[in-house]
């Protein structure tokens, strides 16, 4: 899954598609924007710019959610029965899940 982060332009975030950051970023000087290949990796980008988990937001269409309400929401979307079997996803209101134990971060 492709995602764009930008850090500075019209609105900071992550954004889904890639026109949206496009628009995002398009004739405003300065701006900072980059593509990654995990969501993961666009957060840490966004928190080394200076954005804290609840201050990111993803940018989808016409549509802006929270990072964590995303997460939250991806996270409902996948079987129960892959969820118990693979608890290495990182869930940020729980935090990071290996091996059945939960670290909180």
């Amino acid at each position: 899954m492709t995602v764009y982060t930008v850090t500075v332009g019209r609105r900071a975030g992550v954004y889904l598609q890639r026109e949206d950051c496009v628009a995002a970023v398009e004739s405003y000087s300065g701006t900072v924007h980059h593509k990654w290949q995990t969501l993961g990796e666009a957060t840490r980008c966004m928190n080394k710019a200076g954005f804290r988990h609840a201050e990111i937001l993803i940018h989808s269409g016409v549509t802006s959610t929270p990072l964590a309400q995303y997460c939250d929401h991806q996270i409902q979307l996948i079987p129960v029965e892959v969820s118990c079997e693979h608890r290495s996803l990182f869930d940020l209101g729980r935090g990071l899940h290996v091996d059945g134990y939960a670290v909180l971060s």
